[in-house]
């Protein structure tokens, strides 16, 4: 490597970088109220990347989205919609690169250059060859030779490529020239109306485990929210539907071939469409042992709050109404028509059968079952495991591992002995 990269870059790095947060420190500050005014908190969007010799690191933007915890506009969790998701200030912050200014502390912290090829995510490195793994060679930069010379109006392969070109001709010079172009570029906002800085043609892909009915519903919601190119397809422990197709969607094998599929697709996301709550839950905590990530699918038809925070894995149908203050899950199935009031708790692996209601303040305990048009007056709880039956009304609280039927709902029995 050359002697400007080797020894002096580092040095020019951290006085331009430590000189810049000095000069622009209003500007962050009024940055950083006008996220809060518009959007709340958290300022900051923390994300981990990859770095020079795959090393990884948490690089810092401005935030310019809704959290991704909360539930509102999250109908797909895949790229393509996360437009909805772009708050008033993020929309101006991105269109002259302004969220990407709090990088500047990561080049203060030698985690990033100013000048460099951009960080990329972890599966995104994944998917280079033996050729593009050279671009781990040097630390990610603030902006890069690809960036001015086309940005996203380029190809990965070509971003690459002039990666890889500024990678064997760095020098101090080229580097004052990229960031001299940069502000030409951000201020003419060149490239800025297409795909984000850091994406690649790689895209996430989703497989729904279970090919019957629910699974059938939930790619429907799939497809309505994120369109059906993002659908691989289903999995099934159903040896009849191997190799078939299921609603124009193959049956790619059995559930336990996921994290092979994980390996082949690294940006794969699970969904369980499975509706045996512990069975769920025993596949999830398997898969989770493998890495494997789960989607979080919403249908566009749901009517969700504001502040209302879902978890991973977790399925909303159409027709759900979820209101402000409630606390979902992972892995939880909010079926069709069902509603959940305001400041209910509903824990990992519970299942919300259609047309159920849950009055404001309700609490269902991890692996519960509320039955087909059950009501549960508000601030009841429901303990763990137990199922509630189509149709009974709770209107006192339900221990764990029971079921319980009717109007008034009572207890018939413990849930082994009424299966």
């Amino acid at each position: 490597m050359q002697v400007y990269p080797k020894y002096f870059k580092r040095l020019f790095d951290f006085c331009a970088a430590l000189a810049a947060l000095v000069i622009l420190s209003p500007l962050l500050v009024l940055i950083s109220l006008a996220v809060v005014l518009d959007s709340g908190f958290p300022v900051f969007f923390c994300q981990w990347r990859t770095g020079r010799e795959g090393r990884q690191f948490l690089i810092f933007k401005f935030r310019t989205m809704v959290p991704d915890q909360n539930g509102a506009g999250i109908a797909c969790p895949l790229p393509g919609n996360d437009e909805a998701r772009i708050t008033r200030v993020g929309r101006v912050l991105r269109s002259f690169s302004l969220d990407e200014l709090p990088q500047l502390f990561n080049v203060l912290k030698g985690d990033m250059s100013l000048v460099g090829p951009r960080p990329t995510l972890h599966y995104q490195v994944q998917r280079y060859d033996s050729r593009q793994r050279r671009r781990l060679l040097m630390k990610p930069g603030l902006t890069g030779w690809a960036q001015v010379n086309g940005r996203n109006l380029l190809s990965w392969r070509e971003r690459i490529e002039l990666d890889l070109w500024y990678i064997d001709h760095c020098s101090f010079l080229l580097d004052l020239k990229i960031l001299l172009k940069t502000l030409g570029v951000v201020l003419k906002r060149q490239g800025s109306d297409t795909a984000g800085l850091d994406e690649i043609s790689a895209r996430e892909e989703v497989v729904i485990a279970g090919a019957g009915g629910h699974g059938r519903v939930v790619a429907d919601a799939l497809q309505v929210a994120c369109a059906d190119k993002h659908f691989l397809g289903f999995v099934d422990d159903n040896l009849e539907l191997r190799g078939q197709k299921v609603g124009g969607f193959p049956v790619l094998g059995s559930i336990a071939d996921i994290p092979e599929l994980y390996r082949e697709h690294p940006a794969l996301l699970a969904v369980l469409a499975i509706g045996d709550n512990s069975v769920r839950e025993t596949v999830a905590k398997k898969l989770s042992s493998s890495k494997v990530k789960f989607a979080k699918i919403i249908h566009p038809g749901a009517t969700i709050a504001g502040d209302v925070t879902i978890g991973q894995g977790t399925v909303v149908l159409a027709g759900a109404v979820i209101n402000s203050g409630a606390k979902i899950g992972s892995h939880v199935i909010i079926n069709t028509s069902a509603v959940i009031e305001h400041d209910c708790i509903v824990k990992d692996y519970a299942h919300i059968s259609p047309g159920a209601k849950l009055g404001g303040g309700v609490k269902i305990e991890e692996g519960a079952q509320i039955g087909i048009g059950a009501v549960v007056l508000p601030g009841r709880k429901v303990g763990s495991r137990a199922l509630v039956g189509a149709g009974a009304v709770v209107v006192k609280d339900i221990p764990a591992n029971v079921v319980a039927m009717g109007i008034p709902a009572r207890v018939a029995g413990k849930k082994e002995q009424v299966n």
